[in-house]
This record gives structure tokens, sequence and C-alpha cells, in this order.
């Protein structure tokens, strides 16, 4: 879920914990998705 007001990404998976990311992280793919990467910072806006 992504909430542009705050700029932060909030990751969501069966059974985990909630995982918010904002700028200056970097969200890792898992499972499916291993290997995936995507840095918050580039989500948004300059």
């Amino acid at each position: 879920m992504l909430d542009p007001e705050v700029e932060k990404l909030e990751r969501y998976l069966p059974n985990q914990p909630v995982c918010t990311y904002r700028n200056g992280e970097v969200l890792e793919g898992v499972g499916l998705l291993e290997g995936f990467r995507l840095e918050i910072s580039a989500i948004w806006p300059q």
C-alpha cells in the first residue's frame, strides 16, 4: 500500500507483520519476486 502524503510504502505478507518502507530504504522481493529491488525514493516525483 502506498501513502503519497507521507511518502511511505507498506508491504503485507501472510502470517508476517507489516513492513513499512520510507525514502532512503529499499524494498527487496521475496519468494517468487526474489531479486527484485525498488528504491522507495524512486516512487515519488522529484
